[in-house]
């Protein structure tokens, strides 16, 4: 995996749980783990080399987009590995308890800050690091184009006591009704972290 320096979601709608933007605790510069966060989820995306990968230069809050009576028995398995693609693994590592307390603190509203992302994401693929103004003009410059660019917004990684286990909210745009909110939840094995699974609270 290279270090790329940046110049410049199978719903649970079946669940009705809406998800509503809203950012997260930070203030500062995201920390070196949050980048590792982000770029483990990022890699496992695949996109098409031609892909145009855009992600926003601050953090967002997206506490609002589930609903604070929404218990993890509800969501457990409902993840895509678990549900769609019926991985027993993803599944048994779902079971943990420590994810229910992860998924507590995500839905916390006072969860709120907003955080400065820089060029420390280590991708597989070229991404660009734009501010919302930049990715409006974007779209207007990009319209008609056969492929829109894929626009991701992150919130800020929260983690468990030993911080072997991550979790973060995302909002992702691919072009006029199109996009979804979802929940990643990732671990760290042998110093990497891993995507355990995602989940899918609203799509267009």
């Amino acid at each position: 995996m290279r270090v790329m320096r940046i110049h410049s979601f199978w719903p649970l709608s079946m669940l009705a749980i809406v998800l509503a933007c809203q950012p997260v605790t930070q203030s500062v510069e995201a920390i070196d783990e949050t980048y590792d966060v982000y770029s483990a989820f990022l890699n496992s995306i695949d996109p098409a080399p031609e892909q145009s990968i855009v992600v926003t230069n601050t953090t967002v809050a997206l506490a609002k987009d589930l609903h604070p009576q929404t218990p993890w028995s509800l969501v457990a398995n409902r993840g895509h590995k678990c549900f769609y693609e019926k991985d027993p693994v993803a599944c048994q590592k779902l079971n943990d308890p420590a994810w229910a307390t992860l998924f507590e603190a995500v839905k916390q509203p006072s969860y709120a800050d907003i955080g400065k992302l820089s060029d420390m994401f280590r991708v597989d693929f070229p991404i660009r690091l734009l501010s919302d103004t930049q990715i409006s003009q974007l779209y207007q410059y990009e319209e008609g184009k056969e492929r829109a660019p894929f626009i991701f917004r992150f919130s800020t990684p929260i983690y468990d006591a030993e911080a072997k286990k991550a979790a973060f909210l995302y909002a992702f745009n691919c072009g006029p009704n199109c996009g979804r909110r979802e929940l990643v939840l990732l671990e760290k094995v042998d110093q990497q972290w891993v995507v355990v699974d995602v989940f899918t609270f609203g799509i267009s």
